[in-house]
């Protein structure tokens, strides 16, 4: 498991998203083989394609792919 005191300063090298309404999470990269943020994104795929939010380009920037 992560040190929280490393992930607090990791947390605070992420810079601010814009916006008042918009937040930033920071995850550690080896939740995402996790299968609930696997259909987490399975789900952001189809709203993303039902209403056109996020590009997949931007998406993959923000999760460091």
């Amino acid at each position: 498991m992560i040190n929280p005191n490393k992930i607090i300063k990791m947390a605070r090298k992420v810079p601010e998203s814009s916006g008042q309404t918009q937040k930033r999470f920071v995850i550690p990269l080896v939740y995402l083989s996790n299968e609930i943020f696997k259909e987490l994104f399975k789900m952001l795929e189809e709203v993303q394609e039902e209403f056109g939010l996020w590009t997949a380009r931007r998406w993959a920037y923000h999760i460091g792919m």
